[in-house]
């Protein structure tokens, strides 16, 4: 069992996965993996509901790990900087900025 640890950078963020971009870790089972996420999410609609979706994602409270999803909604709306960053043909853009230290 070895332990893996992956910085996030350029080479580690991939959108999708695809036989024309190498796996950056080859893993054997009982292997553990470190890494960190980006502090940002984004989205784009022309309604809020729209826009936060992608940064809310509730697939990620699974009951298994991290705070429990009112836990989580109690930090989020305590340290959680929502910004409006774009706005075109109606369109609106929002990020949401979550500090790291914010888990610790």
């Amino acid at each position: 069992m070895s332990l893996h640890r992956m910085e996030f950078n350029r080479q580690s963020l991939i959108g999708s996965l695809t036989a024309e971009v190498p796996p950056l870790l080859r893993m054997k089972s009982g292997d553990t993996l470190r890494f960190n996420t980006p502090d940002a999410g984004w989205g784009v609609g022309e309604s809020w509901a729209t826009r936060v979706k992608p940064v809310a994602r509730e697939t990620v409270y699974d009951g298994g790990h991290g705070p429990s999803r009112v836990e989580a909604i109690a930090l989020g709306s305590a340290v959680v900087d929502l910004r409006i960053t774009q706005i075109v043909n109606g369109v609106k853009g929002v990020h949401a900025l979550l500090p790291q230290g914010a888990f610790r």
